[in-house]
């Protein structure tokens, strides 16, 4: 395990190595209303109209968080790696 200095606030830590920085909470785009096979927007707006129902802060709504990967060497996660998130943003 990664002693208290070694340890930056907002990253993942798999295996004992940093893996990912994590930014700020992103937001939902239209993109995920497109059918991506037919290149056509869904008229119902999903899934982004059910994600309001519970994700939306304000005028946005919440879907994840933006990880820079480039913060460590190339890794590679597999089923049951250790995780650790430093801090909840």
């Amino acid at each position: 395990m990664l002693s208290n200095n070694e340890i930056n606030e907002n990253e993942i830590i798999i295996n004992n190595k940093t893996v990912f920085k994590m930014y700020n909470p992103c937001v939902i785009c239209y993109t995920t209303t497109i059918n991506q096979k037919e290149n056509k927007r869904d008229t119902e707006l999903e899934p982004m109209k059910t994600l309001m129902m519970y994700r939306k802060t304000g005028e946005s709504v919440k879907f994840g968080i933006l990880l820079d990967p480039s913060v460590s060497e190339e890794t590679v996660i597999n089923i049951g790696d250790r995780l650790q998130v430093t801090k909840s943003l």
